[in-house]
């Protein structure tokens, strides 16, 4: 569900999105989820309602029956081999095997990346700015990807990087794997990269990441940074900020920390090649909306740890809508109304 709501936030502030799905088709025997027929109708009858707005709903794309049950687990559902859930028992009870399972995810990704881009459309090709953004493992895969047609048209855009923290642990198999582009991106591509500070699988302690590096036998970095700063520092990036996200729990950030990464995300697209070096601080720290406080500092990059917008309580699922994540606690208050979002709301909502 974050996927669609960063796509939502994306197409509010007015670009395209195209959302690449490895799930969509059976056709690979490598995992799959039955999309929805007569997705757009669907969407706009959810959309006429308030308690079934899609912003807020865990699912927006899938048949509600259709799973993808891990494939190590043991159950009497049937599965598909690339579906899993990772758990430092588990991965700790083969660190061989699931640092090589976790590559083939890795190629799967990589291989439909390549074909996205070697088959883009002319008006992506031409547009004045072209991003690339993946969340979790698609944070992972948007990371280390890297394909010379798309590298210079990331020049002007960037990439953005969401849930994931370019490092070695147990989400790649060695050091070179962790690097941004495979070790071979462009130095001033602009980078945003924004994690939660207690991310449950990648922050420095309490997470899958820490448990298997830590542990006897364990794979993964024994000083684990929790973000891309170390690593772009490393690779001489020279447009880069990262924003840790210190009030939320949650791997993905738009549960209670949505208001934070709309105003980031949208202040990014409309001039990443002088978000770090002029723009974050002025509009973020202290002087600015009072948001950010900086960690680090490096020519050409910035890292920040920050909260989210609006200190409204958060509230439960079942006060959000119908169709949200049940056991989540959310910041329902939605700030920072941009002119697209304005004007695609229905308008029996502004009563």
């Amino acid at each position: 569900f974050d996927n669609s709501r960063y796509s939502i936030m994306m197409a509010a502030s007015g670009y395209g999105v195209l959302a690449l799905d490895s799930f969509a088709s059976p056709a690979s025997k490598l995992r799959w989820k039955a999309p929805l027929p007569s997705l757009a109708s669907r969407l706009s009858d959810a959309n006429g309602e308030v308690r079934t707005l899609t912003f807020w709903c865990e699912n927006n794309v899938y048949e509600k029956e259709s799973a993808c049950p891990a494939a190590m687990a043991k159950s009497n559902e049937s599965s598909y081999p690339l579906c899993y859930s990772s758990s430092s028992k588990a991965i700790l009870s083969d660190p061989e095997g699931w640092s090589r399972y976790y590559e083939r995810v890795y190629r799967v990704r990589q291989l439909e990346m390549d074909y996205a881009v070697e088959h883009l459309p002319n008006y992506i090709r031409e547009a004045g700015k072209v991003f690339l953004v993946g969340e979790s493992e698609g944070g992972m895969a948007a990371s280390r990807y890297h394909h010379p047609e798309l590298e210079e048209l990331l020049k002007s855009g960037g990439r953005i990087i969401l849930q994931w923290s370019c490092e070695k642990n147990y989400f790649v198999s060695c050091e070179a794997n962790a690097r941004i582009g495979s070790g071979h991106a462009n130095s001033d591509t602009p980078i945003l990269n924004m994690i939660s500070a207690k991310d449950p699988f990648f922050a420095t302690s309490a997470s899958i990441a820490s448990e298997v590096a830590n542990a006897a036998g364990g794979y993964g970095s024994n000083n684990l940074t929790g973000n891309c700063f170390a690593e772009a520092a490393r690779q001489g990036f020279s447009k880069v900020t990262v924003m840790n996200f210190l009030n939320t729990e949650y791997h993905g950030l738009t549960v209670d920390t949505g208001n934070l990464v709309r105003v980031a995300l949208k202040a990014f697209l409309r001039d990443p090649t002088s978000f770090a070096a002029s723009r974050v601080v002025p509009e973020f720290g202290r002087d600015g909306a009072g948001l950010c406080e900086v960690v680090k500092h490096l020519p050409g990059m910035i890292e920040l740890n920050c909260t989210e917008l609006g200190d409204e309580a958060r509230v439960n699922a079942s006060e959000v809508s119908d169709c949200s994540y049940p056991t989540y606690r959310f910041h329902h208050q939605y700030y920072d109304l941009g002119v697209h979002e304005i004007c695609g709301r229905p308008q029996a909502l502004f009563v």
